[in-house]
């Protein structure tokens, strides 16, 4: 293996069927050049299952719920080095209770290491950062209504860090939204495809390590690889 390669995958790799079976056809080709991860905000059943209701590649380990999860396939073991890692002061009990004086709604699944809500003002958010700044906790606002409070050491972008780490190899990601950016960031080449949003690609405009793609989704996936050239125009 060569790399780590590491996705989001809502409105990443999936929002164009033909973008992604290209994408499937390209990387199939050269699956044995990649430490292939999907990172997600999502909980790992639903990670998988979307995976496999969209037909991607088996990938070799899943980042999930916003980067403070990771499993390793085929049989999906939990990396418990990982986990203990961000137990240490992580106090989502009085997180959640700081939380009742605001108005936000719960999402409906109980996650140990992120305490999620649905939050309709963004103003909120701000208010919500100042009650927390004693904790040692990141705050992710996503997609104008989604709120996610996690252990400072998680994130997407922690999680590729401890992946590389572990297999001493670059890493190359991709990515769309506000929970990608840590990962973007952080990660040796990253790539915003086209369709990202508007304030995530200003956010990022000068970063020079982020390939700005203008293909959309899985494709502006394939154009950033061609860039860093981690894949090859003829492997198309």
């Amino acid at each position: 293996m060569d790399y780590i390669f590491i996705s989001d995958i809502d409105d990443t790799l999936i929002g164009n069927d033909q973008s992604l079976r290209r994408f499937n056809n390209v990387i199939s080709s050269l699956r044995e050049k990649f430490f292939l991860v999907y990172s997600s905000g999502r909980f790992k059943g639903s990670l998988l299952s979307v995976v496999a209701e969209h037909n991607l590649l088996q990938s070799d380990a899943i980042i999930c719920n916003v980067g403070t999860e990771i499993y390793y396939a085929p049989s999906w073991k939990e990396d418990k080095e990982w986990e203990k890692m961000l137990e240490e002061n992580w106090k989502k009990e009085e997180i959640t209770t700081i939380l009742k004086d605001f108005p936000v709604e719960e999402q409906p699944y109980d996650k140990k290491f992120t305490a999620s809500y649905y939050v309709k003002a963004e103003s909120i958010v701000g208010k919500i950062k100042k009650a927390l700044k004693d904790f040692e906790v990141k705050v992710i606002h996503t997609k104008g209504h989604l709120l996610d409070i996690i252990p400072e050491k998680a994130g997407k972008g922690n999680a590729a860090k401890f992946l590389q780490k572990s297999k001493n190899l670059p890493t190359v990601c991709s990515g769309d939204s506000e929970n990608d950016i840590d990962m973007l960031i952080k990660c040796d080449s990253s790539i915003l495809v086209g369709n990202a949003e508007k304030t995530v690609k200003e956010q990022l405009s000068t970063n020079k390590k982020v390939y700005q793609a203008k293909a959309e989704y899985a494709l502006g996936v394939l154009e950033g690889l061609r860039s860093f050239q981690v894949i090859e125009e003829k492997n198309e």
